[in-house]
């Protein structure tokens, strides 16, 4: 919660500082219609099961405006009655196929023909063979699905820009509250399911294009497919999936900290970079400033930390607050 709180904090300082214009704000139809499903009770996930950490894998297509996606899910049971279903969220994604397995196992158990993102709910229903327990340590879901990166500004989305040569830029981007991040990969789209996150996107590999951003640095790239590298990134915090975020872009770095122990950076398109000092000097200011307010030290929070943040052309909201990479408009 804290860590929620902290980057929330930052996050409003930092859009309100740098940004001279006003913010196109998420409507409150969204934000009301939002809190009426979710005071539904019909509309909640069950307490039967819980993530503990998504892989997920995005491949988006800059041409066709669709992608491509793998995600693997260790799920907890958490009830103390056995459970044959497992339940979880996505939307608007075609789902390919569903694997159930228990540890070091490679029978399926996962039921049925057919597996889709169900209308109003958001549900995806897997019923099982076997009843599950809570004396099994975890089950492995892993799932193949593909979606469209469409222009509502919404889950993962397409947005464009035009560069220093005035050629226009298509990018994939992401903005995940209030409950988005099921239209990117299936998982558990409600703010109390917490679980770490290791996310691999596949972009293209030529001379224009620069590497992926997400919350967290990258690990680990792999360019053995032609045309293509994979790049991965560090696990992420603890945290809830709306916090999630990606970027695939031709972004580049327009402002970069000094301090090693304290990498901040700033992303934007290539004819903006001299908006991005002030950008930098703004924030690392309001983030020494927070560390002393909350007592929480950012950079010690967890391997790996690091803070970014990218200006993105269309976006639904004034800024959001991901962990480690602040977006705005």
């Amino acid at each position: 919660m804290a860590n929620r709180w902290f980057s929330l904090i930052l996050g409003v300082i930092v859009l309100q500082s740098v940004l001279a214009f006003g913010p196109i704000d998420v409507t409150d139809a969204e934000w009301i219609e939002y809190m009426n499903l979710m005071s539904n009770s019909n509309y909640r996930l069950g307490t039967e099961t819980e993530p503990i950490n998504y892989k997920v894998k995005l491949t988006p297509n800059l041409v066709s405006f669709t992608f491509e996606g793998e995600v693997t899910i260790q799920v907890r049971v958490t009830s103390q009655n056995p459970v044959n279903e497992i339940i979880l969220h996505c939307n608007s994604l075609t789902i390919s196929s569903v694997l159930v397995t228990l540890p070091s196992q490679t029978q399926n158990l996962a039921t049925g023909d057919t597996f889709q993102c169900e209308d109003g709910t958001d549900f995806l229903r897997i019923p099982t063979s076997i009843q599950l327990t809570s004396n099994i340590e975890y089950v492995v879901v892993t799932m193949s699905f593909t979606g469209v990166l469409t222009n509502t500004m919404r889950g993962f989305y397409r947005s464009w820009y035009y560069d220093s040569t005035m050629q226009k830029r298509w990018m994939a981007t992401t903005q995940f509250q209030p409950g988005h991040a099921r239209q990117a990969f299936p998982c558990y789209d409600e703010p109390r399911f917490k679980a770490t996150f290791d996310i691999t996107l596949v972009r293209d590999n030529n001379a224009q294009s620069k590497p992926s951003i997400s919350n967290m640095p990258i690990k680990d790239t792999d360019s053995t497919v032609t045309g293509k590298i994979a790049e991965t990134f560090y696990t992420t915090p603890k945290m809830s999936t709306y916090l999630l975020a990606f970027i695939v872009s031709d972004y580049i770095p327009v402002a970069v900290g000094t301090t090693p122990q304290r990498p901040f950076t700033i992303y934007a398109r290539d004819n903006i970079k001299d908006t991005g000092k002030y950008s930098l000097e703004v924030g690392e200011k309001l983030l020494n400033l927070m560390e002393e307010y909350t007592a929480f030290p950012y950079y010690g929070m967890g391997d790996h930390m690091e803070m970014k943040q990218a200006a993105i052309p269309d976006f639904s909201a004034g800024a959001m607050e991901n962990w480690g990479l602040l977006t705005y408009r």
